[in-house]
């Protein structure tokens, strides 16, 4: 990995506003996304992936459902192969958000890749601050 970022926004929307970091991106974005529409979702993933987004961990209250629509976006209808088809995706309601950041962190790696190789990975906090720092404590830990 050849850096780490952490970034916070008020709302997912503001996402679009940012200068992200040049891919490839392993992003851990910490949401409530309870009442979040499916466009909404749709139009994060599709920015995210467009910023070279090649691995997606989403943590937070309604988290399973956003990373079912992420897989739709990533994955298609099935009728073809996938742009995306290399991205990875998960999601952790359950566990702590420290938990979710460790594993970001040393497990959330390209595919094909080592943890050597250059990738960023980028905490996304959106509404909690608190959830930023955590996130940008768990990635300055020396591995």
């Amino acid at each position: 990995m050849s850096s780490t970022s952490v970034v916070i926004v008020d709302q997912l929307d503001q996402l679009h506003q940012l200068d992200l970091p040049p891919g490839p991106l392993c992003v851990l974005l910490a949401i409530d996304a309870t009442d979040l529409s499916v466009e909404q979702i749709v139009a994060c993933i599709e920015h995210l992936l467009q910023a070279g987004m090649v691995y997606l961990c989403v943590w937070g209250a309604d988290t399973e459902r956003m990373h079912e629509i992420a897989d739709e976006v990533v994955f298609g209808d099935g009728d073809g192969p996938s742009p995306w088809q290399h991205v990875v995706t998960t999601w952790d309601a359950a566990d702590s958000l420290s938990n979710a950041a460790t594993f970001a962190r040393h497990e959330a790696i390209p595919e094909g890749a080592s943890p050597e190789d250059d990738f960023v990975l980028l905490g996304i906090a959106v509404g909690e601050p608190d959830w930023a720092r955590r996130m940008g404590e768990v990635f300055a830990e020396v591995l």
